[in-house]
């Protein structure tokens, strides 16, 4: 008898959404659990499917989405509400938002687009021009929202997941990896390997070395595999998928090609089928201490006792390559009666040091400040 996987998760996915209790951004932030001297409020709201965050030099915020649309907001006068915002419509699930400068970068499935100075466009009045820098991803619907950010030198880099839960990547050098992009000189490359679905990446604050979550692969039980904290210290590193899991856990199948201790461990498991996503580095200590970084746990959709739900700190050590603590930043947002009230995707940081989290299930961005 042949299983049916893909309609499994069809019908798992449709048990979980009858059975959550999503409510209002208002009811996100009512249960939001914070530490002590910070406090949850509503950014914006009204922003369907809202994904990837980028903050421009001006304080400019994108936001990705999983629909037809990237959102413009802007808080001039820093009372905690954007006054400016606009969208660009006419995407096709523009998940990935990157600013360099003026210019915003939005990638959509197969290809990424350079909207120049959009700001200034739309406050003229004009027409938000967008021109192709890539058009040669991986057109996959099964993990096809990209996400993408600018290192330190001005470097695109794209985290591209495989079409699959378990399989090996058609393409090596484009399909489970994070790809590295020089546009000033027209040269790409693949940055790392073996990398199952990396939606959240950043760069260490003082080391600029880049991190990258990692989503582990399911139906291997409620507790395996673990999502990966993973450290990519170097460019062409492989991290296991999809001959290993989780660092030390053979595939039953393609792990008889080639063993765990033959790819880079993860710095840190992050839990079971909590599907971490944005990471990010904080850069101003008001909220967090320094080495601080945030993952946000978009939730669990198949483990039978759900997981997730939440953004949790995470301590680097001194020297910069391992994890000293673990511990929830925003929860609350998962019930005792397993009642999902948000589900948060990804991470910013504004130029006073509050904190951007967006959340697709409920269409809102929510900011954490400290407590006047």
């Amino acid at each position: 008898m042949r299983i049916n996987y893909r309609k499994i998760a069809v019908l798992f996915l449709l048990s979980i959404w009858i059975g959550t209790s999503l409510g209002a951004p208002r009811d996100a932030v009512r249960a939001a659990q914070v530490p002590a001297g910070l406090r949850v409020e509503i950014f914006a709201e009204g922003i369907r499917n809202a994904r990837s965050l980028d903050v421009a030099e001006d304080g400019t915020v994108a936001v990705g989405t999983s629909g037809n649309a990237v959102f413009l907001l802007r808080d001039a006068d820093g009372d905690g509400i954007p006054e400016f915002k606009a969208t660009i419509p006419g995407l096709r699930n523009p998940n990935g938002v990157a600013w360099l400068g003026t210019d915003l970068y939005i990638a959509e499935t197969s290809r990424v687009l350079r909207a120049s100075k959009p700001v200034q466009d739309i406050q003229s009045g004009n027409k938000v021009q967008l021109q192709i820098v890539i058009d040669n991803l991986p057109n996959s619907s099964h993990h096809g929202r990209r996400f993408i950010d600018f290192d330190p030198q001005g470097n695109l880099f794209i985290a591209l997941g495989v079409p699959c839960n378990i399989c090996e990547p058609p393409h090596p050098e484009l399909t489970g990896t994070i790809r590295k992009y020089d546009l000033q000189n027209n040269i790409d490359t693949t940055y790392a390997y073996g990398l199952r679905n990396s939606v959240g990446f950043d760069w260490h604050v003082q080391t600029q070395q880049l991190w990258a979550t990692d989503n582990g692969s399911d139906w291997l039980g409620d507790d395996l595999p673990h999502d990966e904290l993973n450290l990519i210290s170097a460019p062409g590193q492989h991290f296991g998928y999809p001959y290993c899991h989780q660092g030390d856990l053979a595939d039953k199948e393609y792990g008889e090609l080639r063993t765990c201790d033959e790819f880079i461990a993860p710095v840190y498991k992050l839990g079971p089928h909590v599907a971490s996503l944005g990471l990010h580095f904080v850069t101003d200590t008001k909220l967090l201490p320094a080495n601080s970084a945030l993952v946000a746990l978009h939730g669990s959709w198949n483990r039978s006792e759900r997981i997730g739900y939440a953004v949790m700190q995470i301590q680097i050590d001194d020297t910069g390559t391992a994890v000293t603590s673990y511990e929830p930043f925003v929860s609350g947002w998962l019930t005792n009666d397993g009642d999902v009230i948000a589900r948060p995707v990804d991470i910013a940081e504004l130029p006073d040091g509050s904190i951007l989290i967006s959340d697709d299930s409920n269409g809102a961005v929510y900011r954490v400040s400290v407590r006047s």
